[in-house]
């Protein structure tokens, strides 16, 4: 039965881990299986190209799994192949991207902050996204950082955040879109170095909501009575699949 098959999930490693914990949120009854590509991290320093075959190669294996919908759980991978995977499933497909449509309805005609990683920010994708709001949004590059969350370096994190958020007019920033699926798991460590006190978006709620919406028309939202399941797995065998888990009991709680 289509209904009872699960939600499948891709990131470039543990960084969906915070998409999913919302989208479980919305969608307490739904099994989830996610897959982390943590023997080809980073993707936020390889080319486009790279990103596209990496991500289309390792959603192929999702879809080959029955699931019925696919969350593509990485900006990066978004950008880059969201495109090329639009219609190449019998089932819905939902890319997570930078929430600039959320951050601009953030009252305050102050300015946005888009972190990302460089692949992201330079993507055709994001620029048509971002074009539209011009100078309002000011996009900061964070290379290796998606790297030092995965290695759980929080020392290492903290230096960086400092380093990075130095020399910024925090005055005249009136929100931080958080545009890679790592930064909201250490969402408490961005909001300390930054100081002062603004709204950390990262529009995963409403990206669940939409594909509540769609499996709903089509009348494949799981009506289990138990709460679902969920199965993490990582091309990078058990010692990534623990961190997963950590990851999850840290957003969620007890699995």
């Amino acid at each position: 039965m289509r209904k009872l098959q699960p939600i499948g999930f891709f990131d470039s490693g543990s960084g969906g881990i915070s998409v999913l914990s919302a989208f479980r949120i919305v969608m307490p009854r739904e099994d989830y299986a996610y897959f982390g590509d943590h023997a080809n991290l980073p993707y936020g320093n390889k080319t486009s190209e790279e990103i596209k075959a990496l991500t289309i190669s390792a959603c192929d294996a999702l879809a080959a799994r029955s699931i019925k919908a696919l969350v593509v759980a990485c900006n990066t991978a978004s950008t880059a192949a969201l495109d090329d995977l639009a219609g190449r499933y019998p089932f819905p497909v939902l890319g997570i991207e930078p929430p600039v449509k959320e951050a601009v309805k953030v009252q305050g005609a102050g300015s946005i902050l888009v972190m990302a990683t460089p692949a992201t920010l330079a993507s055709r994708r994001f620029l048509a996204l971002a074009a539209p709001h011009g100078k309002r949004l000011i996009p900061l590059p964070c290379p290796g950082l998606a790297e030092m969350i995965e290695a759980e370096e929080t020392g290492a994190q903290r230096d960086y955040l400092t380093r990075l958020f130095e020399g910024l007019e925090k005055d005249s920033i009136n929100a931080i879109a958080l545009g890679c699926t790592h930064y909201p798991l250490i969402k408490t460590e961005i909001a300390q170095a930054f100081g002062k006190p603004v709204p950390l978006l990262d529009g995963y709620a409403q990206a669940a909501e939409v594909l509540q919406a769609q499996l709903d028309k089509a009348a494949l939202l799981n009506d289990q009575a138990q709460p679902g399941q969920v199965r993490l797995e990582s091309s990078q065998g058990p010692e990534a699949q623990q961190r997963l888990l950590r990851f999850l009991r840290r957003q969620s709680g007890p699995i």
